[in-house]
């Protein structure tokens, strides 16, 4: 299992790491722009043995403390309501209609360096409140991203899995080595290079593994 919204407040972190330690979940994904990110990171840097993904963010749950993009806003203002703030769930339909895939990728990259930056190495990446990003090519910008920084991707739903498996028997797998992963519980691990074996692969209760080429 993997614990989603590490990092939206300081209570969220305290449980999750405690489902870790107690061995209810086995991995996290980190919300890099949320009022609790620093703590989480803390908490991460004094516990490297937990492997934790970077749950991409382009909403925000909480109406009364609000979050904005790690990004600058005048660099994004695509990703942005009329008042200038990240949109809210409901209104995730307006957001994936107006939002520019390179404000996208700007913004998905200043949350992956809020990250690295902090000396924290994530395993893999997935979405807060978009179903493998919403739109396809947010998926596929995701995917290549995660191929870029040596990382996984959770994917969902069949369109994304039948477009890996396509991208996999179209480039051929064991290309290239990959990192060891100790990977979350979800429906499918999408793997941004070849595993030689499931051997490399720790913790892993999945029905398949995907990997894009």
């Amino acid at each position: 299992m993997n614990s989603d919204d590490f990092g939206m407040h300081r209570a969220v972190n305290d449980a999750v790491v405690r489902s870790i330690e107690e061995g209810i979940s086995g991995s996290c994904s980190l919300m890099a722009p949320c009022p609790g990110a620093e703590h989480a990171m803390r908490l991460l840097r004094d516990r490297p043995e937990i492997p934790f993904g970077i749950h991409l963010t382009l909403v925000c749950d909480t109406p009364r403390r609000r979050w904005g993009p790690p990004a600058a806003k005048e660099e994004v203002p695509s990703l942005l309501d009329a008042a200038g703030e990240l949109f809210t769930p409901d209104r995730i339909p307006e957001l994936l209609a107006q939002a520019r895939l390179d404000e996208v990728e700007r913004e998905f990259r200043a949350q992956i360096a809020a990250v690295t930056d902090a000396g924290l190495a994530p395993t893999h990446l997935d979405w807060h409140c978009l179903a493998d990003g919403g739109r396809a090519d947010v998926f596929d910008l995701t995917v290549a991203l995660a191929q870029e920084y040596g990382l996984a991707v959770r994917a969902w739903l069949d369109p994304a899995r039948q477009k890996v498996r396509a991208r996999r028997g179209a480039t051929g797998a064991g290309s290239r080595p990959a990192r060891k992963l100790l990977t979350c519980c979800c429906p499918h691990l999408v793997l941004s290079s070849a595993v030689k074996s499931v051997a490399d692969v720790t913790a892993v209760a999945l029905p398949t593994i995907i990997r894009p080429g």
